[in-house]
This record gives C-alpha cells, structure tokens and sequence, in this order.
C-alpha cells in the first residue's frame, strides 16, 4: 500500500487522502486490516503509558519521558521511535525514527480531528507502526470535541 497523502484520524478511524480506511479503534482495540492489537493505556500514574500487544505478543509502546507530554519515547516491534513537540504552545508533534529521520508531522484540528503529514522517511515505516504512534498522539493532543454551550434558548 502506497502511504503517501496527509492522513486523518476523525472518529477513530484513520483513513488515507482518498478517504480510504487504514486502521479504526474501538474499545481499546487498533484494527488494522486483519491484525488486531490490544491498547492498554496506564491509569496508575500521572505519566502517560500506552502499549499495545497482539495475539503474537507484545507489540509496542508509548510513554512519557518527563513531567510533561512534550517528549514522548516509543516503540513498536525493535523499532525505537521519538514523539516530540517542537513547540510547547502547539498541538504538533514530529514522529522520528532513531536516526531523527521525519516519519510524519501530527498536528491536532478543532473538533478532534488529527493530522497526520507525511515526512521523508513516512515510506519506510510500516502502516501498523504509523497506526499506532499517531493514534497515541491523538490521545495526548486531539482537543476534546466542542459542546454547546448555554441554556435552552441557545
């Protein structure tokens, strides 16, 4: 599957620019085609930690590397990844791979919807690792969906 094209997390589903379907989550399960991985988000702590298994096994993680969520350590497979915020003031985070090759730019919209902007090295990694990390940047920085606000007569 060719992974060029922005991608978009809305929902929890994650389709590509033609509006294709890549992976969709429900009750805590990425659904990637056949492939199907528990998420398991920690509850104990006020870090995040997100990790994901399958029926093969362990999968992937995510966690938090410091009192924030500016920079975030992962990995999927033996794969290790960085999940950084360039800026502190914004909802944009660069995905890189071990070398610090740019794999995507995931930015968070008004309303839920998350960006994913392909890098340079977007190719080289595969779709379930792609899945999986946006999706946990979506948990950190998607704003929560706007409410009405105000009475009836609003």
């Amino acid at each position: 599957m060719a992974k060029g094209g922005e991608w978009r997390w809305r929902s929890g589903e994650l389709s590509d620019s033609a509006g294709r379907s890549i992976a969709h989550v429900s009750a805590d399960v990425l659904v990637l085609g056949s492939t199907r991985f528990l998420l398991e988000r920690s509850t104990s702590s006020r870090k995040f930690r997100m990790r994901a298994t399958s029926s093969s096994g362990a999968y992937g993680f995510i966690r938090q590397d410091g009192f924030t969520v500016k920079r975030l350590s992962a990995q999927c497979a033996e794969r290790p990844y960085r999940l950084d915020r360039p800026s502190t003031f914004h909802r944009v985070r660069e995905i890189r791979t071990a070398g610090a090759e740019l794999v995507a730019t995931v930015s968070s919209q008004f309303g839920g919807t998350v960006v994913v902007e392909p890098g340079p090295a977007f190719d080289d990694v595969p779709v379930a690792d792609v899945a999986f990390l946006t999706w946990g940047c979506a948990l950190i920085d998607a704003p929560p969906t706007p409410t009405r606000m105000g009475g009836r007569n609003s």
